[in-house]
């Protein structure tokens, strides 16, 4: 995901609309150019006054089509099943008994990039009684995380 900076300068164009030539707007500047102008707002023009519209398609890095727990004899199975992946490095399973605290229980590998389904189980052999919260946080190649509750 693209940032947008907002500058002193920014400001300063705010402030005095009269210097304020437009917007430039730029995105990563690695790969293609992105730069943009737009009008200024004070152009006598209607349809040259700015207008900005910004579409935004995240990939996530996992289809994930369930994440199930069942109880077991001597704790909890985890079933999962994802239908893509992209650059997936690995999975790590969070566990906790409050809901708000979460401690890794394992680290899984994850299949890289594939779009055939994959089934996935853990077992989390426990014996403490009550609710119990489980949390699957993704972990692909580039190192970005995606939390799946």
């Amino acid at each position: 995901m693209e940032r947008f900076r907002y500058n002193s300068r920014c400001r300063e164009l705010e402030k005095t609309p009269a210097s304020n030539i437009g917007w430039i707007l730029i995105c990563n500047e690695t790969t293609i150019s992105t730069a943009r102008k737009f009008g200024s707002r004070e152009n006598a023009i209607l349809s040259n006054r700015p207008s900005l519209s910004v579409t935004y398609t995240s990939v996530l890095p996992v289809t994930l089509t369930y994440f199930k727990a069942t109880e077991k004899n001597n704790g909890i199975l985890l079933n999962r099943e994802t239908s893509q992946e992209i650059n997936n490095h690995f999975f790590d399973v969070l566990h906790s008994i409050d809901g708000v605290v979460f401690a890794s229980i394992g680290k899984p590998d994850g299949h890289g990039t594939s779009s055939t389904k994959h089934l996935y189980q853990f077992s989390h052999n426990m014996n403490i009684p009550g609710n119990h919260f489980y949390k699957l946080s993704q972990v692909d190649l580039i190192v970005s995380t995606n939390i799946h509750q």
